[in-house]
């Protein structure tokens, strides 16, 4: 049975958040086809980290990798209580649970192909265009100015 490796993303209720995570679970499960690899969230947002501990109670290993920037000792800590908490009560043996270092050890080559573009697709041009007169800022009422991105 392949170990599961676990992406958890702090929050989200809204669409593209769940495309993202699906999208860059696929790419890691592209990139290693030794593990399983899923989503899920640790605040709020379905599905969550507890529920995939359940589902995943029979595998040998599970590692969660968390998704936030910068890495926070609340989220480890989370994690732990979440672990604890699902841990409370089982019977039988337990796989191996391991957080994987934050993502801010890997930060600072993943920051330099990103901006060299080595390997990644071509950047989208935003351009920001004067406002109108009227053009008010619906959150504060304040001027605000129009952000349109061109799609790629």
């Amino acid at each position: 049975m392949k170990p599961v490796l676990i992406l958890l993303a702090k929050a989200a209720i809204a669409a593209p958040a769940h495309s993202d995570l699906q999208a860059m679970a696929a790419a890691a499960q592209n990139a290693l086809p030794e593990w399983r690899v899923v989503w899920t969230f640790g605040e709020q947002g379905t599905p969550s980290l507890r529920a995939q501990l359940v589902a995943d109670a029979h595998c040998g290993r599970i590692r969660v990798l968390p998704l936030s920037l910068p890495a926070e000792l609340v989220t480890a800590n989370a994690i732990s209580r979440t672990v604890q908490c699902w841990a409370k009560g089982r019977t039988g043996p337990s796989p191996l649970i391991e957080v994987a270092p934050p993502l801010s050890a890997a930060l600072p080559e993943l920051l330099g192909a990103i901006a060299t573009s080595a390997g990644m697709p071509p950047a989208r041009e935003v351009r920001v265009m004067p406002p109108p007169d009227t053009a008010r800022c619906p959150t504060t009422g304040s001027g605000c100015w129009p952000v349109r991105v061109d799609p790629a």
